[in-house]
């Protein structure tokens, strides 16, 4: 035997026996670490989501060459381009209504934050991300306990202070029915 180490058989039942055993334990130790034995996913408010993109980088760079294009088309008197491009601001507007005071999808936000998405999981011990308000997101995942991973989600986004506290203020409200949210009449 090495110094200090007691002699051992390591053959057939004993040894695996002591397998069983030191597997049991580093179980039981990445258990006691705070990780459950089941799977995990991660849950976000969808409507702090929209709040922390509205006026983030992430929007104004989406935002600025539609500005730049009502301008032009404007300055030109192009008003078929005028009204299209309004058009557009009109259904923009609504449907960032209904992902900050509802339950729509914010799918199309978190692809400006998609870099940051895998570190978020990773971070937080899950193997998806789920909106809470997503009935059959939460189903395929159904006994998967729940990790709420929503502040992550919104610091990938930048806030502003302000944001925050709307953030806060926002997730203390259920959110309106999205049969009732259009812009302009929260």
């Amino acid at each position: 035997s090495a110094e200090g180490w007691p002699a051992t058989d390591l053959t057939g039942d004993k040894m695996k026996l002591r397998l069983v055993g030191m597997f049991a334990a580093l179980v039981c130790g990445f258990l006691a670490d705070g990780h459950a034995a089941g799977p995990r996913i991660g849950t976000y408010d969808s409507r702090a989501i929209a709040i922390a993109y509205a006026g983030s980088p992430a929007q104004q760079k989406v935002m600025a060459p539609l500005r730049d294009a009502l301008k032009k088309a404007t300055q030109e008197n192009n008003q078929p381009e005028v009204a299209r491009l309004n058009a557009l601001g009109r259904a923009m507007q609504d449907t960032a209504h209904r992902q900050a005071f509802s339950t729509a999808p914010v799918d199309d936000l978190l692809l400006h934050i998609a870099d940051s998405l895998p570190r978020i999981r990773r971070d937080a011990g899950v193997e998806a991300l789920v909106s809470k308000w997503d009935a059959a997101g939460l189903a395929v995942h159904a006994g998967a306990e729940r990790v709420d991973v929503t502040d992550a989600m919104v610091d990938a986004f930048m806030p502003t202070e302000r944001q925050r506290k709307v953030v806060e203020e926002i997730r203390r409200k259920p959110p309106l029915p999205l049969d009732e949210v259009r812009a302009g009449r929260q």
